[in-house]
């Protein structure tokens, strides 16, 4: 049996996906598929019959696809927040893993200004969690791909676990959720002036 928080925990959604950004791509694989299909029902020769069939598959199976993780999409990623700790879930019913408050040193919204293809600089927000021994992030493999090394303008480990908060509003959520749950673990926010790196 999966592992999940308390009932009593607080959710807050970190990203979410746009209804238009889905509609657009169901569309368009409903417009590809319908074309295929149009195609298989037109045309006479035989040979010409098994060719396209063969080319809608790949279509036809990335719309099935499509159809079953709507759901998980439109849910979005999530940080959940209770009496053990922080659990994180990837837009599925069920959270990938819990990082125990007993294991971290503090928790933090890291803040990034990056380059973007306009003019100006792009500003991204993360949560980020410190560990009090940073050679335990092991023991969350499920979590490895958010484990990336930092430097921190304050004095913390520079490595930690780090989840892109997206969604508008969720960085001040879950600061004052923190705060409220675990207040002597709360770092504040502050700002990376170099662009973290994967520490795997």
């Amino acid at each position: 049996m999966t592992a999940s928080p308390s009932p009593d925990a607080r959710v807050i959604t970190v990203t979410t996906t746009s209804p238009g950004c889905l509609l657009t791509c169901l569309l368009t694989l409903l417009a590809i598929v319908g074309t295929f299909v149009w195609n298989i029902a037109n045309v006479t020769a035989l040979s010409e019959k098994i060719v396209t069939s063969v080319i809608t598959l790949p279509f036809a199976a990335a719309l099935v696809w499509f159809v079953i993780c709507i759901p998980s999409i439109r849910r979005g990623s999530a940080v959940a927040v209770d009496d053990t700790g922080l659990w994180w879930s990837e837009g599925r019913a069920d959270y990938a893993d819990v990082i125990p408050w007993d294991e971290i040193r503090a928790v933090a919204v890291g803040v990034w200004r990056g380059p973007r293809r306009s003019n100006g600089l792009a500003l991204s927000r993360y949560l980020e969690v410190y560990l009090t021994d940073p050679e335990r992030a092991g023991d969350h493999p499920r979590l490895a791909s958010k484990w990336y090394g930092v430097r921190p303008p304050v004095e913390l480990p520079d490595r930690c676990f780090r989840f892109h908060l997206v969604a508008r509003g969720s960085a001040d959520r879950l600061a004052r959720i923190v705060r409220e749950v675990r207040p002597g673990l709360w770092a504040g926010e502050f700002e990376h002036t170099v662009a973290p790196a994967s520490a795997r």
